[in-house]
């Protein structure tokens, strides 16, 4: 998910981080800003940024677990769910057609 304001600068993005792929070289050290708890194996990452006052006081990063994402984000949640059960249905037509075995987790 991504929303632009462009009257007052501040962009949103949304996404699901998978912690073991992630970029974030801290991200097992990060906590849910809402319970206060490690971040599980897929937590939701929200950065707010604002480019009409650049600076580091204007990025900010929110971290949620999906029990505890606030109602605006669930959406992102449900989008990853949508792609990920379309991708594992992939592997297991592509897993079918060469006759191999796959366990997906």
């Amino acid at each position: 998910m991504e929303n632009t304001d462009f009257k007052t600068g501040w962009s949103i993005k949304a996404w699901v981080e998978v912690k073991k792929n992630s970029t974030y070289s801290f991200i097992d050290e990060f906590k849910c800003d809402k319970s206060g708890k490690k971040l599980e194996a897929e937590c939701l990452l929200v950065s707010r940024t604002n480019f009409k006052h650049r600076g580091n006081e204007t990025d900010e990063l929110y971290k949620y677990n999906r029990e505890t994402t606030p109602s605006e984000y669930v959406s992102v949640w449900e989008e990853w769910d949508e792609i990920k059960a379309s991708k594992i249905e992939e592997i297991k037509q592509i897993a079918e057609e060469f006759n191999l075995n796959v366990s997906v987790r």
